[in-house]
Formats: structure tokens, sequence, C-alpha cells
């Protein structure tokens, strides 16, 4: 017993400013696990991302190999990611999308944790670390992510954040550990991950201090693009490619329209999006206050893809691809407190700005709630109700097809679904599901549903409308009907005469 008390104790904080972030993080893992679980159960939100990561997980357990069922290929084929073996064994324990809720959440509580311990190394005073932590966990591209689908860059974070704490403690054992951890993350990671090289030399580190991330960070993209991904696309096209499309079709095309075209890259960068979300991502960490610091550099890999990308999704300072730019940007903030300290004080004499400059920017970072909270999303749309009762007529485990896209998060745990979007290609597809559901109130989502889809299936003599209130509607194929998915048997061979 006694033992089991010593290892409590060291494993709780120890500090008055330790044992507040214990309480903050406890209060913000549940609140936004609670958050997430609402704003999913009420259909409020963009559905698509969770459907696709709720079912890589659910069919590793029933037959495929982390399945991804819009490009009808392995997971691996688009994201080479190590990581989701680790999250797997939880996701096999409860296997429910809100296992992947908690665990997002729990990461992102974490990197809070690294931002506290390094802030207290760097500031010196408990208070602006807590403050600076706070920051981080309410910057509006990370805290966004609590409750923005189902992602993995959340997951990378803590570990990316390690990664850094390691580097500053000078403990190289670990430093190169978390580097390996972080590289098994999402492909992009690895650009990260090799800001560490001129990091190191600008810190006159040890050349193994620079090797490292640089050999962690190459054998990664070998093995994501060489390697993994080809073996598991199958001849598919890398699909996040097309992200650079203003750029080029393929990878030699993008990257000498960056190294010799200059006209081509400014023309990227001068897109209309990039200044309003440049605006937007800056102005909580008090706009040009990371640049005072070198630790900015940590930030410019995905902001550098995002401001040249033609696909305006990624300058949305909520969305997914802005989390290591975000935590970097905080980060950078808080070397330049020290380093802004310095020069006010060669010119005033005594000066110090903690805990005012990180409480300051801690208060931006909440402040900016509005880029990510939409309080209307965690209330029951008006015909919920209706909602509830017509899923539940359809029997778990059966094909369904749905609309709009938002609605794949609820029929995920399943072999074969699919959305109206993904067979317009071939509209006979629709007749390929034994059940459909169909919810016509999202008229202003784009894509919209058809009215044509509708009448498909309202007109097809092999279809039964089961529910249809509220602008929602449920058919199932009729018993005995042909299944166009089903082999069809060849006829017989003549025996002869």
């Amino acid at each position: 017993m006694e033992g089991t008390a010593t290892l409590m104790k060291r494993l709780l904080p120890q500090t008055t400013a330790g044992r507040a972030l214990a309480g903050i993080l406890v209060v913000y893992v549940l609140s936004f696990f609670w958050l997430a679980c609402r704003k999913w159960q009420f259909d409020t939100g963009e559905g698509g991302d969770i459907a696709v990561v709720n079912h890589i997980f659910w069919s590793s357990l029933h037959g495929k190999f982390f399945w991804h069922f819009t490009i009808d290929r392995s997971y691996f084929a688009e994201h080479q990611e190590a990581l989701v073996f680790v999250v797997w064994p939880l996701y096999a324990l409860i296997p429910d999308v809100r296992t992947l809720f908690l665990v997002q959440t729990i990461c992102i509580s974490l990197s809070g944790v690294v931002m506290f311990l390094i802030a207290r190394r760097v500031l010196k005073d408990d208070l602006s670390a807590v403050l600076m932590a706070v920051a981080l966990l309410f910057f509006p591209s990370v805290v966004s992510q609590n409750v923005n689908q189902l992602h993995t860059s959340q997951w990378v974070l803590p570990l990316l954040m390690a990664c850094f704490y390691f580097f500053l403690t000078e403990n190289y054992r670990w430093f190169v550990a978390f580097c390996i951890f972080a590289a098994l993350g999402k492909e992009n990671t690895p650009l990260t991950l090799l800001v560490f090289v001129p990091y190191a030399l600008w810190k006159r580190r040890g050349w193994r201090w620079w090797v490292a991330p640089l050999a962690v960070s190459a054998v990664a993209l070998v093995v994501d693009f060489k390697i993994v991904g080809p073996y598991f696309a199958h001849g598919w096209r890398y699909e996040a490619l097309g992200y650079l499309g203003n750029l080029g079709g393929n990878w030699s095309e993008v990257f000498h329209n960056i190294l010799f075209h200059p006209s081509k890259l400014w023309a990227a960068f001068n897109q209309p999006d990039n200044g309003p979300y440049l605006i937007h991502l800056l102005q909580p960490a008090l706009w040009l206050l990371p640049f005072l610091a070198p630790e900015v550099l940590f930030a410019v890999p995905d902001l550098f893809v995002n401001l040249i990308a033609g696909n305006n999704g990624m300058k949305v300072v909520a969305w997914h691809y802005n989390v290591y730019t975000g935590a970097f940007l905080v980060l950078a903030s808080l070397f330049a407190v020290p380093r802004l300290e310095a020069l006010l004080r060669k010119r005033f004499g005594s000066v110090s700005l903690c805990p005012v400059l990180p409480m300051l920017i801690c208060v931006m970072s909440i402040a900016h709630w509005p880029f990510w909270f939409s309080p209307y999303e965690y209330q029951p749309l008006p015909h919920y109700d209706t909602q509830v009762r017509a899923r539940a007529l359809i029997p778990a485990g059966v094909p369904v097809l749905y609309a709009p896209d938002r609605e794949g998060a609820f029929f995920s745990d399943r072999s074969k679904f699919s959305n109206n979007i993904m067979v317009k290609d071939d509209p006979q597809q629709m007749f390929h599901y034994d059940w459909v559901y169909l919810d016509m109130n999202f008229a202003r989502m784009y894509p919209p549903i058809p009215k044509s889809t509708l009448m498909a299936f309202a007109n097809n003599p092999d279809y039964q409308c089961l529910f249809a209130e509220r602008g929602i509607y449920v058919f199932q194929r009729k018993p005995g009907s042909l299944d166009l998915s089903a082999p069809v048997a060849p006829p017989p061979v003549p025996s002869g005469p």
C-alpha cells in the first residue's frame, strides 16, 4: 500500500500551478467530449470524415484491413499512418465512434501538458505557464478539432510538442524516440520534423541533433510515398495531390513550378482567400508576436502548403489542416515573450512581461471562440425526433444508401454503405442497396440532394416507401425483388442433342 501511495503521489501534480492545470484539463476533456458527442448525436455537423475514420477502425474488426470506403481501398493508400495501430486496441475494446472522440480530446489535452512544461522552463513563471497551456488548448485551429468531425492530425500534436520539449531539455534519446513516434502519423508530419535541422544548426547543437530528424523524416517520406502508399494504392492516384492542382498534376510538375516558375508560385500566394486566412490565423496569436522568435519556423511547413494550395478548405482556420500551424504559432509566441522583454529592457531598463503578455495571448485565443463554436450546433434540429425514428427502421449491418453526406456518421458501422454523391457517375448503382435513407431538409448544403433521386426510388417498383415524414424518406427493397449488386448465375449450357 505504501508503494502505491508513493507512486500516486509522484503521478499527481505537486505544485499549485500543476494542480490548477490538472483541474482545467479534467473539465476540458469532459466538456469537449460531451460537446463532440452531442454534435454527432444531433447531426448538426459534417459527418463525412467521421464516417471515414470510424469505418477504417470498424472494418479492421470485420475482415477488411482499415478500409477507406470512399476510395474502395485500404486507408493506407491515402494516408500512411501507423499510429492507427496504437488507437485500434482501444476501439476494439469499445467499438464506438465516441471512443475516437475521447481519444481525440485526450490527445489535444496532452499537448497542453507539454506546452505547460515548455512554458514553465522558458518563462520561469508558473502562472504564465498555465496561461500559455490554456492559450494552446483554446487556440481556434486547435480547440476546434475537439468538435470538428474526426481526424488523425490531433493524435500527432502531443508527439510533436514532446519532440520540441526533449530538444529543449537536451534529452537526445527521448527526442529521437518521439521523432520516430511522430513520423508514424500523417504523411505531412515529416515536413515539420525537418525544421529541427535548421533549428538545431541555429542553436549550434552537435551533428546528431540535426542528423536524427533528417534521417527519420527522409525514411518516413520514402516509406510513405515509395513503399506503403503504392502498395495499397494499386495504381490509384494520391488524392491529396489534388489540393495542389493549381501548381501541377503530379509531384514533378508541382516541385518544378514551385522552384522554377516564380510567377506561378506568386499566383498561388496571391489567391484572394489567403489575406483573410492569414488575418484569422495570426490574430489570436497577437499578429506579429510569433515572428519575433525563430521557433515560428515550425509553423511554416503546413502554413506554406495551405497558402499555395488551390483547395480553399485548407484556408479555413477551424479545420484540421491548421492544427500544427496553430500550435506552433502559440509556441513561437511563448518564446517571443522573453525576447521582447530583452529588447524592452535595453531601452527602458527593468521590464517584466509575465504574466501580463501570456494572459493577453490566452485571452485572445479564448476570445476567438466564434471561429469554431456555434451554439445552435449543440441543440437538436426541429426534425431531430423524426430522424431518430427513421434511422431506427434500418437494421444493423444491412447495405444502405444515404443522403446527404453528413449522414454517413450513422451508417459507417457496416460493410456496405454509400452516399448519393459517390454514385452520381453511375446512377444505376443507387439500386444496389437494400435500404435508402434520404433527408431532404438540407437543401442549402452542397451538393444538394436532387429531387430526381427521391423520385427514382418512389417510382421504382422494386422498392417500397416505409417512412415519409417531415422531408425524411426511408425505402426498402421489396422482398423477392432483384438485387442488382448480386452476381447473376450464367444460363445453363445445353447438354447437346
